[in-house]
């Protein structure tokens, strides 16, 4: 047996119930749409799997919900909200996992100046990599702001460090790739490092304020 609800109310089918979870998700995505709103979550007896496999039969179990057996209901619950929510939802989620600046980046400038070139660029390396998400959200949300009167306060601040931070890009790829320990050092130290803390600063402060508010 399954039962779905959406935003808390139980939701009841014209019809066959859908034949698997993809296309449920993509019923209720234009169902949200139609009133100005976008899924924000899609739960399976408690285990999101909006944005993961969605492609299992509709009321199935199978690597979802770890209940099995006979008359074992399955609970699907969907949440819809507004951009201004699913953005504050990204926004909460890219910020958890983003470092901070003094704790990413002074093991890898200590390793510069201390270890083997091998292990500082591994370290390098992979703190660029997590970033990814990082960036990606800044990018989001200087496309965001081009539209969103909600944004004038932040806006240009937000333009400026995304164009801050891509100049800073070549520069340590150039360091990088020439070994260059003493300009990659002061780079991330005296220029990326603060590039990064106020970006921070600003998506923590008054970004997620305007998106909160």
């Amino acid at each position: 047996m399954t039962r779905v609800t959406y935003d808390g109310e139980t939701v009841e089918f014209n019809g066959p119930a859908p034949s698997d979870m993809k296309t449920l998700v993509a019923l209720m995505t234009h169902a949200a749409a139609g009133d100005g709103r976008m899924l924000l979550s899609v739960k399976v007896n408690g285990k999101e799997i909006l944005g993961g496999k969605i492609d299992i039969p509709f009321g199935s179990d199978n690597n979802v919900s770890g209940k099995t057996g006979e008359g074992a209901e399955t609970k699907v619950e969907i949440l819809s909200g507004t951009r201004q929510q699913l953005f504050l939802k990204a926004m909460d989620a890219t910020l958890e996992l983003a470092a901070e600046s003094d704790a990413a980046i002074d093991p890898i400038v200590e390793t510069l100046l201390c270890d083997s070139w091998e292990n500082a660029f591994a370290k390098l390396n992979s703190f660029m990599q997590n970033l990814a998400p990082y960036f990606e959200l800044m990018h989001d949300l200087t496309e965001y702001a081009k539209t969103n009167a909600n944004a004038a306060a932040w806006k240009a601040e937000l333009e400026k460090s995304v164009a801050s931070i891509n100049e800073s890009f070549p520069k340590i790829l150039k360091f990088s790739e020439k070994r260059q320990v003493a300009e990659l050092t002061s780079l991330l130290n005296f220029e990326f490092r603060p590039i990064y803390e106020n970006s921070l600063a600003l998506i923590k402060g008054s970004v997620r304020k305007s998106f909160a508010g």
